[in-house]
């Protein structure tokens, strides 16, 4: 079973919760492979543990076979994500959400597909602490140029893009995401930003026809 180290960049966005504690999100990096085998572990700092930390993670794939799970640290915690949005339209993007309270640094996220027939397959992971609610708020799956999302002002938001040629930076998007990160392949790129404006149609443009798969948590 292969293992992936994937690359490390903290990027950190806060709001107080109207519990008055503080929500929070953090970029906790990427990994790509290409190796062959349905099964692929990448290593990515989840931080440290706390009760309320839920996991976010974005994976893209090259084809439509479908994933079986996506868990996280199977040698410790062994939390298995739920899936949160998916879009499979000639190829795949997804996102993975789950309560994560165990295990602190590296740990292995754990994606299993239907087959091993595929190229390339990317994650990109976020955490976030201190929500109203461990799950989703609102979700949105696309194949194209462009798709809408219902925001409301202090969302956090994320998507995952699997494109096959030009530049996704989301750049373009009704409002431009706090980051882009590049999984360090041509194929699969992510976002993330904190919502400033209340937008039930908050328009989502990768700048590249995409695959993309986009959720709100708060």
């Amino acid at each position: 079973m292969p293992l992936y180290r994937g690359s490390r960049r903290i990027i950190m966005s806060r709001r107080v919760s109207s519990s008055g504690a503080p929500a929070g999100y953090s970029f906790r990096g990427v990994g790509q492979s290409s190796a062959s085998g349905s099964v692929t572990n990448f290593s990515i700092d989840i931080g440290a543990a706390s009760a309320d930390r839920l996991v976010v993670a974005g994976v893209g794939f090259q084809g439509v076979a479908g994933i079986t799970s996506v868990i996280v640290d199977p040698a410790g915690a062994n939390v298995t994500l739920a899936q949160d949005a998916i879009n499979a339209s000639g190829n795949t993007s997804t996102l993975y959400s789950g309560l994560v309270t165990s295990g602190s640094g590296a740990k292995n996220i754990e994606v299993t597909l239907v087959s091993g027939s595929f190229l390339i397959r990317a994650v990109s992971v976020w955490t976030l602490t201190g929500l109203s609610s461990n799950l989703k708020k609102q979700s949105s799956a696309f194949a194209g140029t462009t798709g809408n999302i219902n925001v409301a002002a202090g969302d956090f938001l994320f998507a995952m893009a699997h494109h096959v040629g030009g530049t996704v930076t989301f750049s373009g998007s009704t409002e431009a995401p706090a980051a882009a990160h590049n999984t360090g392949n041509a194929t699969d790129d992510a976002a993330d930003w904190t919502v400033v404006a209340t937008n039930a149609s908050f328009a989502l443009v990768p700048g590249s026809s995409s695959n993309v798969a986009a959720a709100t948590y708060r």
